[in-house]
């Protein structure tokens, strides 16, 4: 199993495929990030905004955890 890997600088968006791309929705969870699911359900990628500017300084290891 490869992953892609894809993240766009201009809209700070990471998204992660668990093997090739297909079609497919994103499920909120939490406003942290988005499950990529497929047409039969399954879980087949992750979706993360503003990874940058939100994401890494919320969840980065040894700093204190952001409001």
């Amino acid at each position: 199993m490869t992953p892609y890997i894809h993240y766009s600088k201009r809209a700070d968006s990471l998204i992660i495929y668990f093997e090739k791309p297909v079609p497919a929705i994103s499920h909120d969870c939490d406003g942290v990030f988005w499950l990529r699911i497929d047409t039969e359900g399954k879980i087949v990628g992750i979706e993360i905004e503003g990874f940058k500017k939100h994401f890494i300084p919320k969840y980065t290891v040894g700093k204190k955890p952001s409001p």
